[in-house]
């Protein structure tokens, strides 16, 4: 299966993010780094594989078979670290560092799950510019044909972090520019509603198909603000999201 290679900046605050909602092979880095989190929302069926390694374009990798003795074993491009057969719902902190590369290999169904994965690639430190670009704030618009809502928090005493509790269906903005998505809280699953946290841009950063009560870290970079979307037409779920600005400006 041919790999599908996936191309993220640096960003200026969190970690990188992916979610994968479909089968194949996913290469999310090449080069070394540290897997956070794993969130998995919605179990699907199949099985889900996560690699250190970056495999060739048939989606094979190279030295995958390559270990010549125990001690070179954990050292080959195509190591596997992590398994899930069947993929189980659930917040799975990893803490995992690779070498070679990042590969996740979602496959054996038609009905894949829903997998966040946040990374964090080991660089050399950049220098951190002073300067920080505060967008204006968005009026009200629509997506889908939803109006957006916008809540503006503070952030707690001492702290960059920001914390609001939604129990609304709807749309619902609590930031406006880049930001960290630290972490979701659903505290109470409401009735047939799916969960989608989205950055500024739309892009989904964390899905959850039908909510379920649990607590999810996620550490990831919010590019342009960050959007809470509840989607159906019963009792909304009772969730909580916390996020991490780069200072205590309320935009």
């Amino acid at each position: 299966m041919r790999p599908v290679r996936v191309k993220l900046a640096d960003p200026p605050i969190g970690g990188k993010s992916f979610l994968i909602r479909q089968k194949g092979v996913f290469v999310l880095e090449e080069g070394p780094g540290m897997l956070q989190i794993c969130n998995i929302t919605h179990g699907g069926a199949g099985e889900m594989s996560i690699y250190d390694g970056v495999p060739g374009e048939t989606g094979h990798f190279p030295d995958e078979m390559m270990a010549e003795s125990h001690e070179k074993f954990g050292q080959h491009n195509g190591r596997a670290f992590s398994q899930f057969s069947p993929v189980y719902m659930g917040a799975w902190m990893m803490n995992a560092g690779f070498v070679h590369g990042l590969t996740v290999i979602m496959e054996g169904s038609d009905v894949p799950a829903f997998a966040t994965l946040v990374w964090t690639p080991f660089k050399k430190a950049q220098p951190v510019s002073k300067k920080f670009e505060v967008l204006e704030p968005h009026p009200d618009t629509h997506i889908k044909g939803k109006r957006i809502k916008d809540v503006r928090t503070p952030a707690g005493g001492g702290s960059l972090t920001r914390s609001v509790r939604i129990a609304q269906v709807g749309l619902t903005r609590i930031s406006r520019r880049v930001a960290e998505l630290s972490s979701v809280l659903v505290t109470h699953p409401g009735s047939f509603c799916r969960l989608v946290i989205r950055n500024g841009l739309g892009v989904p950063l964390f899905d959850m198909f039908s909510t379920f009560t649990g607590s999810f870290v996620v550490g990831a970079f919010a590019d342009q603000g960050i959007i809470v979307d509840i989607d159906g037409n019963q009792q909304a779920p009772l969730v909580q999201v916390t996020w991490r600005e780069q200072d205590l400006q309320l935009v």
